[in-house]
């Protein structure tokens, strides 16, 4: 749904929430979302560190 987020995946969720719907993913990174907004983190998710998918 556009401005709601992708699939299973909401914007403003948790981590822990994200992990949660979806399964089989793991985290591979964490950066800053946003230079203009410092608090803002951004994460990645993928199957293996080679192939990000989220």
């Amino acid at each position: 749904m556009p401005l709601e987020g992708v699939g299973p995946v909401c914007f403003g969720m948790r981590i822990a929430e994200v992990t949660a719907v979806l399964p089989g993913m793991t985290e591979l990174r964490r950066f800053q979302a946003e230079p203009w907004e410092p608090g803002t983190l951004g994460v990645e998710f993928g199957t293996e560190p080679a192939a990000p998918a989220v």
